[in-house]
């Protein structure tokens, strides 16, 4: 995996309020951040990261000069070929899910702190790239990444319709170095990029010389050196 041939060095973090979902819609010109905010069922608002704090504006920002991007490239990663919900003989699931390794389930459940055993899990269900950040063009790519893991149960349940089911899925959202060249396993996850801990990684975006990563309530932003540490 080439994850060190482009250094980035942490350059801030900024903590946003707690609503329901935050998405990244882009930055400005002179480096502002754009965000667009839920909570429940109401209008969303947005918000302007400008002089290291956070603000709400009145609407949707019409000049974003930077945005998040999905490359062909990473397209690869997409899958949607099973329910996320059911019964396991009906929907075939163990034919229509990406199967993981043991080490994969394992790493999994380590990394995410899942309550269930390697056994349990099925496979990936669902991939999805939600945005990526070209760190090599046509090579290597920062990738933010929703999966939904399927996983049998012990014992079989009922929804709010009363439909049985014996497998449901897990969502989890990744942040991945994407090497082209690389076959991608899921061993390879990692807690920390670029030094800094990553719980809840939704969207990424690049502008000028910088990654801007939306984590949960937190946007980090790292600024591209030759060499960490020095300039």
């Amino acid at each position: 995996m080439v994850k060190d041939m482009m250094s980035y060095c942490w350059k801030n973090t900024y903590i946003l309020q707690q609503m329901s979902h935050y998405a990244l819609l882009g930055a400005g010109e002179q480096g502002e951040i754009y965000l667009e905010a839920f909570n429940n069922d109401d209008d969303p608002t947005y918000l302007k990261i400008i002089k290291d704090t956070p603000v709400p504006i009145t609407e949707h920002p019409r000049q974003l000069t930077y945005t998040p991007t999905r490359s062909p490239q990473t397209k690869l990663l997409n899958y949607r070929g099973a329910r996320w919900r059911g019964i396991q003989a009906t929907e075939r699931i163990r034919d229509t899910v990406i199967p993981l390794t043991i080490s994969e389930k394992m790493h999994l459940i380590s990394h995410f702190q899942l309550k269930i055993s390697p056994p349990q899990i099925i496979g990936i269900a669902e991939s999805y790239v939600l945005s990526d950040v070209a760190l090599i063009p046509d090579q290597v790519y920062l990738v933010c990444r929703r999966l939904r893991i399927a996983y049998g149960l012990i014992q079989p349940k009922t929804d709010d319709t009363n439909q049985l089911y014996d497998y449901d899925t897990i969502l989890l959202h990744i942040a991945q170095i994407y090497d082209l060249a690389d076959d991608l396993t899921l061993e390879h996850l990692d807690n920390r990029l670029w030094d800094i801990p990553v719980l809840n990684p939704l969207d990424c975006l690049r502008y000028q010389n910088n990654v801007i990563l939306l984590d949960g309530y937190q946007v980090h932003i790292w600024e591209g050196k030759a060499t960490c540490g020095t300039g």
